[in-house]
């Protein structure tokens, strides 16, 4: 009844009744925040660590030595018959510098073949094709470059296009109009001049067009050039992270290459830190020729060696002619 009254007092004037509340010790702020962010530091640091040390450098041996973390690989595409490669141009990823380099090399290209018009591009396809072509490919790009590339991918046509759409096409300033039209391929190219983002089927377009410019093969392998720049740039962002597994697939099923994962890693990883918006980008000089009847690209030494000693060859020393094997014809 007492604590009845109490209380009953004590609220109607709380002021009247002295009393002391009980003792709180200081609470101690928990950080578990920050020590959140501070696990997953660790975490992504382990991950990185460990990619890493999974990633492995792909290189040939070379006699002479090589500069360090400077790889060459040689990227090439089919034509509609899967027996040429029209498209070639070798990518010199230099991970220590943060510089990547392409050099183009014209499909008509004269190579020391024996066969009966021995260009550069038709080797793929006289060696078999597959693995067997693309050691054909690259037997004839040594003579004309003086070192074996440290690794090479080719891919067909129809996975070319099932790329660029997988990774959500491409934007790119298609340089002038482009139409052709050949019922024999079941091809038709109809892009207009401007920027754009391109599928799959109208990069295919744009990569092989070559009738309307005035100096064909030599123009197409610069556009070919600054798509395959455009490409890399656009696909190498963080969002597109979780197309990788299906973009290995594909690569699996429709692309022939040496490299094995840890050497694409390797390569991923370089490329990142190389970018692709300030390539540095050529193509092997040389000039037209006729010889027996047919018409060929044949490369020329001097400007070859320039190019090759900008930093496009892994030699740690300068090349020289004694290096190369062309054909002059």
């Amino acid at each position: 009844m007492k604590d009845d009254l109490e209380t009953k007092y004590y609220l109607d004037d709380p002021e009247s009744l002295e009393y002391e509340p009980e003792y709180e010790p200081p609470r101690r702020r928990k950080h578990g925040f920050l020590r959140f962010l501070l696990t997953l530091v660790i975490v992504i640091a382990l991950l990185a660590a460990a990619v890493l040390v999974y990633a492995k450098q792909p290189k040939t041996e070379l006699p002479a030595g090589r500069r360090p973390l400077v790889s060459t690989v040689l990227i090439a595409g089919t034509d509609e018959g899967g027996l040429r490669t029209d498209t070639m141009m070798l990518l010199t990823v230099d991970a220590k510098a943060g510089v990547l380099r392409m050099t183009s090399i014209p499909r008509d290209t004269l190579t020391h073949g024996t066969w009966n018009v021995p260009k550069l591009n038709s080797a793929y396809g006289v060696y078999g094709g597959g693995a067997e072509g693309m050691e054909g490919v690259i037997k004839h790009l040594t003579d004309i470059i003086g070192f074996r590339p440290d690794g090479y991918a080719v891919v067909e046509l129809e996975g070319f296009i099932e790329a660029v759409d997988l990774m959500g096409g491409v934007e790119f300033d298609v340089p002038q109009d482009m139409y052709y039209y050949d019922p024999t391929q079941d091809l038709l190219i109809d892009l207009k001049a401007g920027p754009q983002r391109l599928d799959g089927r109208e990069a295919m377009g744009l990569v092989r067009f070559r009738s309307g410019y005035a100096m064909a093969d030599i123009t197409r392998v610069g556009v070919q050039r600054d798509f395959i720049s455009a490409a890399l740039s656009q696909w190498m962002k963080i969002k597109n992270v979780s197309k990788l597994p299906a973009l290995r697939s594909l690569i699996k099923e429709k692309v022939v290459t040496d490299l094995d994962t840890r050497e694409l890693l390797w390569l991923a990883l370089a490329l990142a830190r190389c970018g692709t918006g300030d390539a540095e980008s050529a193509t092997i000089p040389g000039s037209g020729a006729m010889i027996g009847g047919a018409s060929y690209y044949v490369a020329d030494e001097e400007g070859t060696l320039a190019i090759l000693n900008s930093g496009v060859s892994p030699f740690r020393r300068p090349m020289t002619s004694a290096d190369l094997n062309i054909n002059k014809g």
